[in-house]
């Protein structure tokens, strides 16, 4: 998933798509995926993971990276 990071917490974060659809990532607090603590809310990124993310379900799945753009 391609877009900016709206919002971001210890165990979370929200990227939104050039087409206005908001993904919620969760993730282990204990185990940060790579890159994270290298981008900022308003950052344009590119999330890397495997599962199934969507704009209605809860994210089912691993973050392995977060790049930014």
């Amino acid at each position: 998933v391609t877009g900016k990071i709206q919002e971001m917490k210890d165990f979370m974060f929200v990227v939104t798509d050039e087409k206005g659809a908001a993904y919620e990532f969760t993730f282990d607090a204990s185990a940060k995926p790579e890159g994270l603590d290298d981008v900022a809310e308003g950052d344009s990124v590119t999330v890397t993971y495997k599962g199934t993310v969507s704009e209605a379900d809860p994210f089912d799945g691993t973050v392995i990276s977060v790049e930014k753009n």
